[in-house]
């Protein structure tokens, strides 16, 4: 997994489709805000890659710009699809 720690400036209109070019055999994660209260990320990832578990310790929203996946949350398994979008919410913060 790569991972591109560049903010995108301030006062800027993002496509967000663009944010992150496709990669092959690959996902791609690239920070576009990040802040002490939170960050704003852009992730690619191809067919049969997938991300590490996380343990996340902000509200976080996610959407599917092309394609599907799947998501894990506590043990329950979310397909996602084309536009569709899933907002986590933090229980319990973590420390």
């Amino acid at each position: 997994m790569e991972m591109d720690s560049t903010e995108v400036g301030q006062t800027k209109t993002l496509i967000i489709v663009e944010i992150n070019e496709y990669t092959p055999q690959s996902a791609v994660i690239k920070t576009i805000i990040k802040k002490t209260t939170g960050n704003i990320s852009g992730v690619s990832c191809d067919t049969g890659e997938s991300l590490t578990e996380q343990r996340i310790p902000y509200n976080t929203f996610l959407q599917i710009i092309d394609g599907k996946a799947a998501d894990v949350i506590d043990e329950t398994s979310n397909l996602l699809e084309l536009a569709s979008q899933l907002l986590y919410r933090v229980i319990r913060p973590i420390l």
